[in-house]
């Protein structure tokens, strides 16, 4: 199964930004750390992250083990980095994260301990995870 792996992703400006004016700073940056902290995921907005790997496995679990293995993830079989920056792409699977099902697009953030289903619709997704709303994936979905 495939699954896509979502993660915050800040710019080197935007570290810099934060490092001179504190972590209010960067909105998206701010957001990721009010619902890291308190786990309240109404502050979540799913564009503030990008889409960095996309791994091949069983289960939410696997996706954690393999992303927190001490292996090469660049030529791992089971993990494809699609971000724009590979050096920088795909940290380690860890709290605050965001993994997407591939097959029924059900979408969890991951508190370090547990995994919470997010309320994400499908057409939320676009641009993120499909490029447009035709994408296949999205039309065969029954959306409720």
């Amino acid at each position: 199964m495939k699954y896509h792996i979502l993660q915050i992703n800040l710019t080197d400006a935007e570290v810099d930004l934060i490092n001179e004016k504190g972590h209010d700073a960067v909105a998206r940056h701010a957001r990721h750390l009010n619902v890291t902290i308190s786990d309240k995921f109404d502050d979540l907005l799913i564009h503030d992250y990008d889409h960095v790997a996309d791994f091949y496995t069983n289960s939410l679990a696997e996706v954690v083990n393999l992303g927190n293995a001490d292996i090469d993830r660049k030529n791992h079989p089971q993990i494809n980095i699609v971000a724009d920056h590979p050096d920088q792409g795909l940290a380690s699977i860890s709290e605050g994260d965001i993994i997407i099902n591939s097959e029924t697009l059900k979408c969890y953030y991951d508190t370090g301990y547990k995994f919470i289903a997010l309320d994400v619709k499908p057409e939320e997704l676009i641009g993120l995870i499909f490029s447009s709303p035709t994408s296949k994936s999205i039309n065969t979905l029954e959306v409720a």
